[in-house]
């Protein structure tokens, strides 16, 4: 077994169930999500590589999801993968979340709860 492997049984095994997670508040995934932050420490300039690693894995998260939906546009019903790949990278794009928010020392799960507030205001028509 390879070691990206090894490394991906042991973060299965340390998860909750599959149960669990789906009750899982934002502040618990996290502290969770930091456990597998691997950005260097101690180095040189580890502050901006710090900020800036997780800012560039959020990019291209982002550009992976447009191109499962570029393939579910050309391929259409063949693409048959297309709801598991986007949750997928919807959850590396919650990993890079939570890693941004933790490392600006902001709670996710009050992020979430002021974005909801801001768009109910936005869709009442209150700005």
């Amino acid at each position: 077994m390879g070691v990206k492997q090894q490394a991906a049984q042991r973060f299965r095994a340390a998860c909750l169930s599959a149960r669990e997670l789906r009750a899982m508040k934002f502040s618990d995934y996290q502290l969770q999500a930091q456990e597998t932050d691997q950005t260097p420490k101690g180095l040189p300039s580890t502050e901006e590589a710090a900020l800036l690693i997780p800012l560039l894995g959020l990019a291209g998260e982002a550009g992976q999801l447009l191109g499962e939906y570029k393939k579910r546009l050309r391929d259409g019903p063949k693409h048959e993968r297309f709801a598991d790949r986007v949750a997928e990278e919807l959850g590396d794009i919650l990993w890079y979340a939570a890693n941004l928010a933790s490392k600006y020392n902001l709670d996710l799960g009050q992020i979430a709860e002021a974005n909801l507030r801001k768009t109910s205001r936005t869709i009442s028509g209150g700005l």
